[in-house]
């Protein structure tokens, strides 16, 4: 069940980090924003009231995106060694996940642009 648990958290990361394997972040158009919006067609309205809230998320890259590939690629690969040898979750993040200096960079970044910084997950790595 454990195993279940841990390819099941694999394959989610390894979905999710092809985005940023093929781009940088900045280059990445999603599908949640409003085409006027994307294009720059949208009109300011005025401000958002100062006792209102917005929330934003701050995603950082994975570290070693070729060694992530690689990696993917030996534990997939029946003919090797490490064939199905996955990785905790623990352990993916130490490997490949964003550094507490990565982290702290971002809230320092934040804080300097007028924004409150929560992190939300400890980094174990």
């Amino acid at each position: 069940m454990i195993r279940r648990s841990c390819f099941f958290l694999l394959a989610i990361a390894a979905i999710m980090s092809f985005g940023t394997l093929t781009s940088p972040a900045e280059t990445v158009m999603t599908h949640h924003v409003r085409e006027a919006t994307r294009t720059g067609e949208a009109q300011l309205i005025g401000r958002m009231a100062p006792d209102k809230v917005m929330t934003l998320n701050l995603v950082l890259a994975l570290r070693d995106p070729d060694g992530l590939k690689a990696f993917l690629a030996d534990i997939y690969n029946p003919a090797s060694p490490n064939f199905r040898h996955f990785l905790t979750p623990a352990e993916f993040t130490e490997k490949f996940g964003p550094t507490q200096a990565d982290y702290d960079a971002v809230v320092a970044f934040a804080t300097r642009n007028g924004l409150y910084a929560v992190q939300d997950f400890p980094v174990t790595g």
